[in-house]
């Protein structure tokens, strides 16, 4: 097996390593300085998978990402805000987030067996990530996973819940990751949501428009 740590390459700079106990085998999986990551908390293993929080700063939520060893692996996973406390029990992953508006919730990741020599680099969860950027003037990137190809519908709302856009609106999608440009020109600064919604996945995210 691997240890898995973090480590800085300066004051700026993060990223995720793995060690075989040699010097050789010592390697970096990558670096996660471009992501604004701060601080990586709570590694857990969880049947081959690395699961971790990232800290941002005081102001922003912490995000719960994954690991299979390798960079493109490195992934940031939905659908918890905030999430605290990972623990594995029998190849399930739980832990405490904060729920879209709904307060402290307990979520539970079922996982599957992997290995860091298999796959082909397709996600194996439904996803829906943090925009970027965010906040965001007039357009931002807005990506999502999805472990098989589903009807998939994007949409958003600002703070009164009312529907401003559908980016896409039930299409149907291949496996795989999807990044979609949300543009915003035509809506007043705020805060707004989009939600997605594949199959029986969903998930909401919120993000601010500045002018």
């Amino acid at each position: 097996g691997s240890l898995f740590f973090w480590a800085f390459h300066d004051i700026q700079r993060i990223s995720l390593w793995k060690s075989d106990g040699t010097s050789d085998g010592t390697l970096l999986v990558k670096d996660l300085t471009s992501a604004k990551i701060s601080q990586i908390l709570l590694l857990t293993n969880v049947n081959g998978t690395l699961f971790f929080v990232s800290h941002y700063d005081a102001f922003s939520n912490n995000k719960l990402w994954k690991s299979d060893g390798t960079a493109d692996g490195t992934v940031e996973v939905g659908p918890p805000f905030d999430p605290i406390y990972l623990a594995n029990v029998d190849g399930t992953l739980f832990f405490s987030a904060e729920g879209a508006g709904a307060g402290l919730e307990l979520w539970a990741l079922k996982t599957q067996m992997t290995s860091v020599n298999e796959g082909d680099g397709q996600p194996t969860l439904f996803g829906l990530f943090q925009n970027y950027p965010n906040p965001f003037n007039p357009s931002t990137k807005i990506s999502f996973a999805l472990p098989n190809a589903q009807r998939v519908t994007l949409k958003i709302f600002n703070l009164a819940g009312q529907q401003v856009a559908a980016l896409p609106n039930n299409e149907r999608k291949p496996a795989g990751n999807h990044e979609l440009t949300f543009d915003g020109g035509n809506l007043p600064s705020g805060v707004y949501f989009y939600r997605l919604q594949a199959a029986d996945f969903v998930e909401t995210r919120k993000m601010l428009l500045v002018r």
